[in-house]
């Protein structure tokens, strides 16, 4: 009888043991990872358009650099962080990016973590660009006058006008010959100054028209427009 529970005994331990070999991967306890701390700081926070900065940072576990290891820019675009670019970490665990945005600009680092080290993230840096301020562009004035104020139904009349910069007439620059339908300004032609700033259009309305030249300026000199004629056309 004593040798019977004895087996007995010897099985159900067996049997234990033999379930505790199939189910031990799900029954071991998670991987506790090594947290990690990741600074950001920038080289300047700010610059000019064109210029460059440098948005570093250090990834570490209790005051040890950790090398070797992948550490991503972002950069916040609205509400979103957006990846920039991806570097890795040097043996003091230092990562170090160079960048050239055209706008003020916010950056964060992370670090996604691994099978034995915590994920982490920075801090934000702000990175102010300043903009070069609009050109001053020269002031234009644009004259306007018609050879005749009235014509006959089928005849002719000369709009002329002078783009100038002070007394200076400017030449090569295309002035735009412009024709009011009810209050709609409307594209009749468009014409190049000469030499002294001068442009001309011959027209040829069937019911009296009111005229205007405009100067849509250039990265150089400001827009400008002239005064309105009214040319007459009678039977």
């Amino acid at each position: 009888m004593r040798i019977s529970l004895t087996r007995a005994a010897a099985g159900v331990a067996v049997t234990a043991a033999t379930v505790l070999a199939l189910a031990g991967p799900a029954n071991a306890l998670p991987t506790v990872r090594a947290h990690t701390t990741l600074s950001i700081v920038e080289s300047r926070s700010v610059i000019k358009v064109g210029q460059t900065a440098v948005v570093s940072g250090r990834l570490a576990h209790a005051g040890i650099g950790l090398g070797g290891e992948t550490v991503y820019l972002d950069k916040w675009i609205g509400v979103t962080l957006v990846l920039v670019r991806t570097g890795v970490t040097g043996p003091a665990g230092v990562v170090a990016f160079t960048v050239k945005p055209g706008v003020t600009s916010r950056y964060a680092l992370v670090f996604k973590g691994t099978a034995t080290l915590a994920p982490s993230h920075s801090g934000v840096v702000t990175l102010r660009v300043i903009l070069p301020p609009p050109p001053v562009r020269a002031h234009t004035t644009l004259s306007i006058v018609e050879s005749r104020s009235v014509i006959k139904v089928g005849q002719t009349a000369v709009v002329s006008g002078r783009l100038a910069h002070g007394l200076i007439g400017l030449g090569g620059e295309i002035v735009y010959l412009d024709k009011f339908v009810g209050t709609t300004l409307v594209l009749v032609r468009t014409g190049l100054t000469g030499p002294a700033g001068v442009v001309a259009f011959t027209v040829k309305p069937g019911v009296t028209a009111r005229f205007q030249l405009i100067f849509k300026g250039t990265a150089t000199l400001a827009p400008s427009h002239s005064g309105v004629v009214t040319l007459k056309v009678i039977p």
